[in-house]
């Protein structure tokens, strides 16, 4: 629960107030943004979040299995994530189970408006998609117009180890050490360079400064993945 993960070991609480931003993980890969949309009105949700976005592999047009939703009242939280957490309807066939975390660093609509206005993951060449969204009511809203223009995402390969590192998420990573490495580099995918996402994930997600220890992932090494 949101209360169980906010607590660190000291018992003091860390949770800033009031956080509304989750990351839902273990999303299956072959979701888009409009079927996770059609999944958490189904679920009771529409009309209760106002951010979205579904980090999705430029390369292999699939999602990188994790999604950031800000809900419009922190008193929503509980119910959002007592429902998904463990969730496993999906509607494709699935294995995965869901997990929820706090997001971060990020935290509430106007710090995500900032983080991605003028990013390039909202450069005219990115399929719409790929983006993240706003909406007020279940409708979705123009995005702020970017305080400088974006910048056109750029496509580079880099070491498969490093890469499948932070697609499955060592187990002393956490969502924020993620997004604040994505920030820190121009790449394809502006977002996200954890690309926390396989049928088998099980890594960790941000506890508000306090980490989630997580078992370690074998991973083997490929050549030529694209860094987004």
């Amino acid at each position: 629960s949101p209360q169980d993960a906010a607590v660190g070991t000291s018992g003091a609480s860390v949770t800033p107030a009031p956080a509304t931003t989750l990351i839902i993980r273990n999303v299956p890969n072959n979701y888009t943004r409009r079927m996770l949309m059609d999944l958490l009105g189904k679920q009771g949700f529409a009309g209760l979040y106002n951010f979205l976005y579904l980090p999705i592999d430029f390369r292999t047009k699939a999602s990188l299995g994790y999604a950031f939703v800000n809900m419009i009242d922190a008193s929503i939280v509980d119910s959002f994530w007592k429902h998904f957490d463990g969730f496993t309807q999906w509607s494709l066939p699935s294995k995965k189970v869901c997990q929820v975390g706090w997001a971060g660093p990020h935290q509430g609509l106007q710090e995500h408006i900032e983080r991605y206005r003028s990013s390039p993951i909202m450069h005219e060449s990115v399929p719409d998609e790929f983006k993240p969204i706003l909406l007020r009511d279940g409708i979705r809203q123009p995005f702020p117009s970017p305080l400088r223009p974006p910048r056109a995402p750029s496509m580079r390969q880099k070491d498969a180890s490093a890469e499948l590192e932070l697609q499955r998420g060592p187990s002393k990573r956490s969502s924020a050490q993620v997004q604040k490495r994505t920030e820190e580099s121009d790449i394809i995918h502006p977002e996200s360079k954890s690309f926390e996402s396989s049928e088998s994930d099980r890594g960790p997600f941000l506890q508000h400064s306090q980490l989630q220890p997580q078992p370690q992932h074998q991973t083997r090494r490929k050549k030529g993945l694209v860094r987004l």
